[in-house]
């Protein structure tokens, strides 16, 4: 029986959301590490991420989770990447 290649899978249902992806990590945290279940949640939830943020400090910002400087970047890159969703990496008891 002769080999053939395999063709792409069909997707079937709507098209993924857009999401930004955002972290607050310490200084020396494996960035990759940490925001690559993330990425496993964000596709297995329907988003695609799109691009990625991250706030290097020892803690979230209280008010902003992220510094003033940083926010303002979050937003940009939001607008620049078209995206629809936006996903925080933080714990539930922050």
């Amino acid at each position: 029986r002769p080999v053939t290649a395999r063709e792409p899978e069909l997707r079937v249902g709507p098209e993924p959301e857009r999401g930004l992806l955002l972290a607050v990590l310490p200084k020396g945290t494996d960035a990759e590490s940490e925001l690559g279940e993330l990425r496993e949640l964000a596709r297995t939830a329907g988003v695609e991420p799109v691009a990625e943020t991250i706030q290097r400090r020892m803690r979230p910002d209280p008010r902003r989770y992220v510094g003033k400087g940083k926010l303002e970047e979050l937003k940009a890159s939001y607008a620049d990447h078209d995206a629809e969703v936006l996903l925080v990496d933080g714990g539930l008891g922050m």
